[in-house]
């Protein structure tokens, strides 16, 4: 994770550190924070081979593209490799919703779903 403290930019992430089944929460104060985050995080995921899975907002999936199409990533082969597997909140977080609460079953039939898509062929998954 990034140290912030104030006058000073923040430090380097350094994703490999991660073990694959690490978990992390990412707090930012702003929407570029946010973006640079995350597209650092899908963009190694990518150029590595990895699937990678989000989970977003039209607006956030927009901004995420648009920066790993700015830093050369190839989202078209990505998307048609089950590489990039972008998903939109609404629509995912509907597919486990029953009655508005939470359904387990939905949930773990999507997750499973997602993850056997994203880590095709033995990838690991982000």
């Amino acid at each position: 994770m990034s140290s912030i403290e104030p006058n000073r930019p923040p430090a380097p992430v350094f994703w490999g550190e991660l073990a694959p089944s690490d978990h992390i929460a990412h707090f930012y104060d702003d929407e570029q924070s946010f973006l640079v985050t995350l597209s650092g995080f899908i963009a190694e995921g990518l150029a590595k081979g990895e699937g990678t899975i989000v989970i977003a907002t039209p607006d956030h999936l927009s901004a995420l593209e648009k920066s790993l199409l700015e830093s050369g990533i190839d989202l078209a082969t990505a998307i048609a490799e089950d590489r990039y597997i972008p998903m939109d909140a609404e629509t995912t977080i509907a597919r486990f919703m029953r009655n508005k609460w939470p359904d387990d079953h939905l949930f773990a039939n999507l997750v499973g779903e997602l993850i056997a898509r994203a880590s095709k062929n033995g990838r690991s998954v982000r």
